[in-house]
């Protein structure tokens, strides 16, 4: 999301729901193993999310939407006496306030689900600040921040195949309280001669709290950095270089408690061959460490090709080696 990974510090996974849909502006996806500007673990590509900034003119945006979960054809698997809902509630106001920046966005949802012992409750906030430099010119640097509070019990095994299949096996009920929050402060600076800085960090905070199994409850905490310079020479090459690193601490009574640090230098050209041919090469170097015992340090290289058949129409072949951290 917004250049930086959002994968949760423990298992990986990516939270969906947390993701701020009210304030998306553009959707990315790179098929294939993006591995030297995203990292090893990009094994079949990356899928980016980039937030909406401001325009000249404020804009805001209220919307509310709701609807039933309808019978199935099978009426012995019905199990409720009134149908099930979901309702829910977006908004986003994005304004310039003179040189800065100011974007709020919110959700709220509730989803009572079609399958028994299966619902959501959630309540999300976000905010962007970007403050463009007077003083340096092609500056600017800020903050973002989103947030969401979330009670909810996921359908894991149901009952039986046929009236039971849409109950849960009251075994595998596990209901849970949690909170996800991530903190974003940026510095960019954009050159007249086609250089570009940026320095861009993340805290990101998971918490899952499970009242009748607190054998479940889980945390994580994970810190993430990243320098990277690019600049294009000739508007035909287009040079990237730079440094990341995360740290990442959980802590769980289920798996016990563990802390990884991960550090990487990269580098990839990308240029435009001929008309409608574009190539790109690429290198990443990683050392991974976890609870400080269990090192691992890998070459990653990378190089394709992206060929314009026709209108919306692509060519695209890559030669990617990756590593998959523990």
């Amino acid at each position: 999301m917004d250049d930086l990974p959002i994968l949760s510090g423990d298992v990986g996974d990516v939270k969906w729901d947390y993701l701020p849909v009210e304030n998306i502006e553009q959707v990315e996806i790179i098929k294939g193993a993006s591995s030297v500007l995203y990292g090893s673990s990009a094994l079949n590509g990356v899928f980016n999310i980039r937030t909406r900034y401001p325009v000249d003119v404020p804009q805001s945006r209220v919307s509310v939407y709701s609807g039933l979960y309808l019978d199935p054809a099978r009426k012995e698997t019905v199990w409720w006496d009134k149908r099930p809902f979901f309702v829910g509630v977006d908004f986003s106001h994005r304004r310039k306030i003179k040189n800065l920046d100011l974007v709020v966005g919110g959700n709220l949802f509730r989803d009572e689900g079609y399958r028994e012992d299966e619902y959501m409750d959630r309540a999300r906030l976000n905010f962007s600040l970007r403050q463009r430099s007077t003083a340096v010119r092609g500056m600017s640097y800020g903050i973002k921040m989103n947030g969401m509070l979330v009670d909810k019990s996921d359908f894991l095994l149901w009952r039986d195949s046929k009236p039971g299949a849409l109950r849960q096996n009251p075994q595998s009920v596990s209901a849970l309280t949690g909170n996800r929050f991530n903190l974003d402060p940026f510095i960019e600076y954009r050159g007249r001669a086609g250089n570009r800085h940026s320095l861009k960090s993340r805290y990101f905070h998971i918490e899952n709290d499970f009242a009748d199994a607190p054998d479940k409850n889980n945390r994580s905490d994970q810190l993430y950095a990243e320098y990277r310079y690019q600049r294009k020479f000739a508007d035909r090459i287009e040079a990237s270089l730079g440094t990341a690193a995360t740290r990442t601490n959980s802590v769980a009574e289920l798996y016990g408690d563990h802390s990884s640090m991960n550090l990487a230098l990269f580098g990839q050209a990308d240029a435009a061959i001929i008309s409608g041919l574009n190539g790109s090469l690429g290198v990443r170097f990683e050392r991974y460490v976890l609870d400080g015992v269990v090192e691992y340090s890998t070459p990653v290289f990378r190089t394709g090709l992206n060929y314009q058949l026709a209108d919306n129409t692509y060519l695209l072949a890559s030669s990617t080696f990756c590593a998959l951290n523990p």
